[in-house]
């Protein structure tokens, strides 16, 4: 799934911003130590028989996510 999202954001085709879940991840990947629970486990064990560049390009992508969008036109909420 990392992958489809990851190459759906570079050709335009999905928006995507970070949750805690990604949050979480890329802290793991980035060698931190943190609590495995709430699914991560699950992607941990996708992840781990990826070749290194993919974990880090992983990484990458999530760091580089903004962290919300607002929509051409936006301007608040009325009243």
């Amino acid at each position: 799934m990392l992958r489809l999202v990851k190459d759906m954001v570079a050709t335009g085709a999905a928006l995507c911003v970070p949750g805690n879940h990604d949050d979480k991840l890329l802290r793991k990947l980035r060698g931190r130590n943190v609590r495995v629970s709430h699914g991560l486990a699950e992607t941990l064990a996708q992840l781990e028989p990826e070749p290194a560049d993919f974990r880090e390009a992983i990484a990458a992508f999530i760091d580089g996510l903004p962290s919300h969008y607002r929509p051409a036109g936006y301007r608040g909420r009325a009243g």
